[in-house]
């Protein structure tokens, strides 16, 4: 679940038990990794397109949606840094007496 947390706010695919497939932010999850997909939408391959795991979706088509842990397959995160904890410098500035 922590590197579950290192993702919060990026762009994924979540794929479905019943072979759909739904693109949106992943916005939290439970404790049982139920998980919440704000712009949430759902992919239809024969009319949007995919480009770099990103699709285009229809205006009215947008939403926010629950998905429980038992439908989900797997899910891709996209644009996720990495390294970002290897950037943080922080200086601490410990005195003991």
């Amino acid at each position: 679940m922590f590197a579950s947390n290192t993702i919060l706010g990026c762009p994924v695919i979540l794929r479905l038990k019943s072979n759909e497939s739904y693109h949106g932010i992943f916005a939290t999850f439970s404790a049982g990794f139920d998980v919440i997909l704000e712009c949430c939408h759902k992919i239809d391959s024969s009319n949007e397109v995919l480009i770099c795991g990103r699709s285009v979706p229809k205006k009215d088509k947008v939403c926010a949606k629950f998905f429980e842990f038992e439908n989900i397959v797997e899910m891709h995160a996209y644009e996720v840094d990495k390294d970002f904890a290897l950037k943080c410098k922080i200086k601490y500035n410990l005195k003991f007496f």
